[in-house]
């Protein structure tokens, strides 16, 4: 008997299935939505709030969640996101 395990591509779209089931091409948009699913942000959270909190080149990103809970990097991540974190 053999096992075979999925390729990285194979993986890398059940990631981003599961962070966005609706397969959003706006990505902010499927961040927000994984975020309410998860229970990190309230309903009223938007993805003016998301961009916003993300900040600009120029601005650090203040997020009002906590980036290291790991339904937030689920979401994240899955979604193409990466955030440094200043220890």
């Amino acid at each position: 008997m053999s096992v075979t395990t999925p390729n990285a591509a194979t993986q890398e779209i059940f990631r981003m299935q599961q962070a966005n089931p609706d397969l959003l091409a706006d990505f902010p948009q499927a961040a927000v939505n994984c975020l309410k699913k998860a229970g990190v942000v309230d309903d009223q959270f938007t993805k003016e709030d998301f961009e916003n909190a993300s900040g600009s080149g120029a601005q650090p990103a203040e997020y009002p969640f906590d980036v290291m809970d790991p339904k937030v990097q689920t979401c994240l991540y899955s979604l193409g996101y990466s955030v440094k974190v200043d220890e």
